[in-house]
């Protein structure tokens, strides 16, 4: 941003005016000057207007401009900056007047997005991408497609939607983060449902309407998405003159090629093949045609880990499972010693020489205690596992896990079927 340093403003005042106007006028210039660089723009503005009004050049609303764009009021600023051409005129040099034209196309494309946010949040979705798109048209920028493709989906104008949503990727490319680029992508998958396709060959130059809405000039660079379902009004005009206006309607993926001569209103319609959705390839920067083979897209990292699941459950209900074999046998063990030991251990206690065997029996006993809980609880994990996946992966949903507990042993019983 920049003032026009006004030296030769302060010298036609003292020309023109009193010189109380004349004090005043320098006042308020200077006062817009440390406002403005303050950066309190509002109230440069109206420091500036006030130093217009004691003494009207056309160089003061630039700054008037200047101060109004920075403030946020668009609108103002347009009217400061269209006032400045008119005034200016032939005054101004050709650089200036390119540079404010091109801050006027800015500031109306400021405009038209701000009035569209609004609409937008208000639920007009309509009035919404009209002014988006009048946005785009004054200032192009990828950036804006992405709020027109939102309100045209949210209108239900879902071929409109698709263009939009396409044009976003493809100009927007890498500067797209990957989140929204997938979130995009997901939104085209879900439009293509529903639309079907338009393949209008029509003479060179013809403009194309379909539902009194521009849809581009002959020849067109490939088939126009419509909703599908619904019923169409085309309308193909040359030279001011309808050569085609007729009702079309199309199912979802369905496409219909239509040809149109000049010298008639009438038009050769026929079936075209299926449309088939093509994705973004980000790999190779390619786009790939899904086939038609069942298996679905890569799994991630999530979708791999549930996939784990059952052979991993089967692997920790083998290992659990053997621990308890071996908890078994430990405890086996250590009854037999136990019950050759009743008849010497009895009474007063056991002789020195069964004193070894008889400690062997609580480490034996310890031992079957520790394979028991640590092979049950490891059994059950694996259990756990195991019927996720199934719920995961398989039709039958109906598992139940039941503990088992008796005198000398325990465990979990899983019940239902896979």
């Amino acid at each position: 941003m920049r003032l026009v340093v006004l030296s030769f403003f302060i010298a036609a005042m003292i020309a023109s005016s009193t010189r109380a106007n004349e004090a005043d006028a320098r006042l308020a210039f200077e006062e817009g000057t440390l406002l403005f660089e303050n950066g309190e723009y509002t109230k440069a503005a109206a420091a500036f207007r006030e130093a217009y009004h004691l003494n009207p050049t056309w160089k003061m609303l630039y700054n008037i401009g200047q101060c109004e764009a920075a403030a946020g009021h668009y609108t103002l600023a347009m009217d400061a900056y269209e006032q400045y051409l008119v005034e200016g005129g032939d005054k101004i040099d050709a650089a200036t007047q390119k540079e404010t034209k091109a801050e006027l196309l800015r500031l109306k494309s400021r405009e038209s997005y701000r009035v569209g946010t609004v609409a937008f949040e208000k639920g007009e979705y309509e009035a919404a991408a009209m002014a988006f798109r009048s946005a785009y048209q004054k200032s192009p920028h990828w950036k804006v497609l992405y709020n027109i493709a939102q309100s045209e989906a949210a209108a239900a104008h879902f071929g409109l939607a698709m263009e939009a949503f396409e044009k976003y990727l493809a100009l927007g490319g890498d500067n797209i983060m990957e989140e929204r680029q997938n979130e995009v992508e997901a939104e085209l998958d879900r439009l293509y449902k529903r639309v079907g396709f338009v393949d209008i060959k029509a003479p060179e130059g013809a403009s194309v309407f379909v539902d009194g809405t521009e849809r581009g000039t002959a020849p067109l660079p490939g088939r126009l998405a419509i909703v599908a379902g619904v019923e169409h009004d085309l309308q193909i005009v040359q030279d001011g003159r309808d050569i085609l206006r007729r009702k079309i309607r199309v199912n979802g993926r369905q496409a219909i090629s239509i040809l149109v001569g000049e010298d008639n209103n009438r038009a050769q319609v026929k079936l075209a093949p299926p449309v088939v959705r093509q994705s973004l390839d980000k790999s190779k920067g390619k786009t790939s045609v899904p086939t038609k083979k069942k298996a679905g897209p890569a799994l991630s990292l999530k979708a791999k880990w549930k996939k784990r699941m059952a052979p991993m459950g089967i692997a920790l209900m083998a290992t659990g499972g053997a621990s308890v074999v071996a908890s078994l046998i430990t405890g086996a063990v250590a009854l037999k010693r136990q019950n050759d030991l009743e008849e010497p251990c009895a009474g007063a206690g056991c002789l020195p020489k069964y004193h070894e065997k008889n400690d062997s029996i609580g480490t034996l006993s310890k031992t079957s205690n520790v394979l028991l809980i640590s092979g049950a609880v490891v059994a059950a994990g694996g259990a756990v596992l195991f019927v996720l996946a199934k719920k995961r992966f398989g039709k039958e949903k109906v598992v139940a896990l039941t503990p088992a507990v008796g005198s000398n042993s325990g465990g979990i019983q899983v019940v239902g079927r896979f």
